[in-house]
């Protein structure tokens, strides 16, 4: 898709090709069911896709890391140095038990403490998210057929207060 695939291509790279689709797919599927009849305006559904791709990214680091300290705690035959890796460096543990009985705020803000303690990265510009995003949703639109080999999503470009806005349509 032109020379984006530089700035874009790389990303690509960071989640395996089948979650990468999961993604798109979700994403795609679900704010054009979510709209209806009026279609997911393609800004939105690109800049969202772009976060979701980057948000995972961090997560699959983030459990690589935590990997790691396990296995380094592991062979140095530390006890403690194997429990703290298990708490996650010092921090509260994650299980789904201790989870399930806390308010959503306080699990979600203690997953995006985690994120941003791990990864101190900047978060991907804006234009780079969206490029991205619009790369997944037109290899999307590409494959995504029906039974007969029709297109499922159609991209159409409405006037909305006298101004162009894309749609996707399911």
């Amino acid at each position: 898709r032109g020379g984006d695939i530089r700035i874009y291509g790389p990303l690509l790279m960071l989640l395996p090709p089948e979650q990468l689709a999961v993604l798109t797919m979700h994403h795609t599927l679900g704010l054009c069911l979510k709209h209806g009849n009026q279609g997911a305006k393609y800004s939105n559904l690109i800049t969202q896709l772009g976060e979701a791709v980057q948000t995972e990214a961090r997560v699959l680091k983030v459990r690589e890391a935590r990997r790691a300290r396990l296995a380094a705690a592991k062979t140095s035959g530390d006890d403690d140095a194997l429990k703290k890796a298990r708490l996650d460096g010092g921090r509260s543990h994650f299980d789904a038990k201790t989870l399930a009985k806390l308010p959503q705020h306080v699990v979600n803000a203690r997953a995006r403490r985690a994120l941003e303690d791990e990864d101190a990265e900047a978060d991907w510009p804006t234009m780079t998210r969206a490029k991205l995003g619009s790369a997944m949703v037109g290899f999307f639109m590409d494959v995504a057929r029906d039974a007969d080999g029709g297109a499922l999503l159609a991209h159409e470009i409405r006037t909305s207060r006298r101004r162009k806005v894309g749609v996707v349509c399911a």
